[in-house]
């Protein structure tokens, strides 16, 4: 079992890192290239129109498909005795390392914007301390493996579960830069087509337009994490208290809404 001040080395967010794994994603990297992130709003525009959002629940699907293969190739190799328990668990941490940056640069636009971010320190430590905290999950899992409960069935459960982090994360990285473009109010709902919701969501629901630190983001603090469906509306109040750089966008904010 790998000991808490290893996992918080290897889970410190450097800018090092943001450059490497900024790279590990070639989907990533060609919807970049191909969209402008408007800052203004906190969303992605091609060719002056905003990018679906079914697209990019699309690429975080691709994306949560990748990690997924990544942490059943270190399983299989764990399971036949290829790697040590302490190994598999580097192994997922580290790609639950390249996740977390991945969602945090898709959810902020890029490198390039999350640097010139003057709350980046805020988010990357919020991130850090997410990553942190589900890497003594796993650390957490490698101590029964040690100890004998090596069950095939459960433990690639088990890697499927946390390969789903990467919804959450960039949920919540979004939800800050919603806030950070002026969007003051928010309304969530719960998704009509779940016939049993977990014990959480429910309270998380806001059918009437509330401030913004009231609206918990999808899939953070929930039993459904990754699987959550619910989904939320942002809007810009005039009436509400909110930052001054918001009033001078009013329409394009209310024109915009996520899921």
């Amino acid at each position: 079992m790998l000991l808490d001040s290893t996992i918080d080395e290897l889970l410190t967010i450097r800018y090092a890192d943001l450059q490497r794994f900024s790279q590990a994603s070639p989907r990533l990297r060609r919807f970049l290239n191909e969209t402008e992130y408007d800052v203004a709003t906190g969303s992605y525009t091609r060719n002056g129109q905003p990018v679906p959002d079914a697209e990019i629940k699309q690429i975080l699907e691709l994306e949560q498909q990748r990690i997924t293969r990544q942490f059943e190739d270190a399983t299989t190799e764990y399971l036949d005795g290829d790697i040590t328990v302490e190994e598999w668990e580097r192994r997922i941490i580290d790609e639950q390392k390249t996740a977390g940056i991945i969602a945090v640069l898709f959810a902020l636009g890029g490198i390039a914007f999350l640097m010139s971010n003057r709350n980046r320190g805020v988010i990357l430590r919020g991130v850090g301390d997410r990553l942190r905290a589900s890497g003594k999950g796993v650390s957490g899992f490698g101590t029964l493996l040690s100890n004998g409960d090596r069950s095939p069935k459960r433990l690639k459960a088990y890697v499927r579960y946390k390969a789903r982090d990467i919804r959450p994360t960039f949920n919540s990285v979004a939800h800050e830069g919603r806030k950070l473009a002026g969007y003051n109010e928010g309304r969530r709902f719960l998704d009509p087509s779940v016939v049993k919701h977990c014990e959480s969501c429910p309270g998380y629901e806001r059918r009437e337009w509330v401030p913004i630190d009231e609206i918990v983001p999808v899939g953070v603090d929930c039993e459904c994490a990754g699987r959550c469906k619910c989904w939320v509306q942002y809007r810009f109040n005039l009436n509400r208290e909110g930052p001054l750089r918001a009033i001078r966008n009013t329409n394009s904010l209310n024109q915009q809404f996520f899921n």
